[in-house]
């Protein structure tokens, strides 16, 4: 089957036919893994319907934590290639990449975040005292990334409570 991309706001989208979806059991909102093994041909894996993507990684990442095997840090760049799709969309939905780049671009900001890092210079692992000084700085000259971290706190929080209800 050949198919055309096609531009999607500020991204590139593969339109898949409902015949096709229905064939590999798929509808709008599922979630697929997609991977290539020569950097030249995609390969698209539907992901199982009985709970999020995220929940199952997470599910193993606990067991293999609590077990303290050598799977448990792989886990987590499984989780971070779950969680990709819904930063990506809350990216184009708050255009992040401009706003960083604005916000990145100014003297002041730089400035601001080399003393703080500067401060923390002996953190391998950023505090949370780290992370609020850097967001009040990041919303100082970029006010309308609150909205974007709000909402991703509140997708966070939908999956830790939907994991809750799942044990």
């Amino acid at each position: 089957m050949l198919k055309k991309l096609v531009k999607y706001g500020n991204s590139t989208a593969l339109v898949l036919e409902k015949p096709l979806l229905e064939l590999m059991g798929m509808e709008e909102g599922s979630f697929v893994k997609i991977s290539t093994i020569d950097g030249k041909s995609l390969t698209i894996t539907p992901m199982p319907k009985n709970k999020t993507p995220l929940l199952n990684v997470y599910d193993q990442y606990l067991k293999n934590k609590a077990e303290n095997t050598p799977e448990f840090e792989s886990q987590v760049e499984s989780i971070k290639e779950v969680l990709a799709p819904v930063f990506g969309r809350l990216s184009v939905k708050y255009n992040v990449n401009e706003l960083v780049s604005k916000m990145v671009g100014n003297p002041g900001y730089v400035k601001e975040v080399a003393v703080l890092d500067e401060k923390y210079s002996d953190l391998t692992v950023p505090s949370k005292e780290y992370i609020t000084a850097l967001c009040v700085i990041r919303y100082k000259y970029c006010p309308e990334l609150k909205a974007f971290d709000d909402e991703m706190k509140e997708l966070t929080e939908q999956v830790e409570r939907a994991y809750q209800k799942s044990e």
